[in-house]
């Protein structure tokens, strides 16, 4: 008896990780996908007001930064807005909210999200050095190499710390680990959520014309990103305000950014 009642137990949960894996498939999903197909309309309509751009990309091969950079931040509003359209799309917007901390002290946030921007910047040196020692080069997010002036930089760090910490945060912290965490231990769910959070990243290297080799180069990235989800994941469970891993995120990627600026 008490063995059919384990095996029931076992299959049970098995049944909710998979619905759990399911279900953050599906929101990740649904966010890219609509945040691609809204990207590629923008881009469209961006073009066919000024075809000199798409002369300058298809003939000139000219990538004008301020393309790019516009295609970056619009991408993460397609996102933010492909977050809202699905909670109400599935009539998810009630379980959703239940899922997200939101414990908000703002001053202990702000101070504990400095932080948390810190323990990213000091880990990030440490796993530069310790991969450079082993001859492993850790390559730097696409998006940061074509920002080479501080007034470049001043376009993207603010776009950065508000739309790119905001959305990743709340679609991973915030819904991703949230769904696995009714499900299982917080620990294993900040694992999971961290888990995701790198291996979506491969997507900014991925080239179609050397798509192994561009995932082998950009796995390092991915592993980092993992390390850094850990901790993010760690100090929202902790806090439990999602507002802590938003600054902490935004704060190191601003810093990150002038770092490179600066002495590149």
């Amino acid at each position: 008896m008490n063995n059919c009642n384990i095996n029931q137990n076992e299959e049970q949960e098995f049944g909710s990780i998979v619905n759990g894996f399911g279900e953050s498939l599906k929101v990740l999903a649904y966010v890219f996908i609509f945040s691609l197909l809204s990207l590629s309309m923008f881009s469209l309509l961006v073009t066919t007001l000024n075809p000199e751009i798409m002369y300058n990309v298809s003939v000139e091969n000219i990538e004008p930064v301020e393309y790019w950079l516009m295609m970056f931040i619009m991408q993460f509003v397609f996102m933010f807005m492909g977050l809202i359209s699905y909670t109400i799309e599935y009539n998810n917007t009630g379980r959703i909210l239940k899922v997200i901390h939101t414990d908000f002290d703002l001053t202990r946030d702000v101070k504990l999200g400095i932080v948390g921007a810190v323990a990213l910047l000091i880990l990030n040196f440490a796993l530069t050095i310790g991969m450079a020692l082993v001859s492993v080069e850790l390559p730097s997010n696409p998006i940061v190499d074509i920002v080479d002036t501080y007034a470049w930089a001043l376009y993207v760090i603010v776009p950065m710390m508000i739309l790119v910490a905001l959305v990743e945060e709340l679609l991973f912290r915030g819904i991703i680990q949230g769904i696995f965490r009714k499900i299982m231990s917080v620990k294993k769910a900040i694992v999971i959520a961290s888990a995701w959070f790198g291996v979506v990243h491969i997507i900014a290297f991925i080239e179609f014309g050397n798509l192994f080799g561009s995932i082998l180069i950009g796995l390092p990235y991915v592993l980092v990103t993992i390390a850094f989800g850990l901790i993010l994941g760690y100090q929202y469970e902790r806090t439990k305000s999602i507002v802590v891993p938003v600054i902490a995120h935004a704060v190191y990627n601003a810093a990150v950014i002038s770092i490179f600026v600066h002495f590149m």
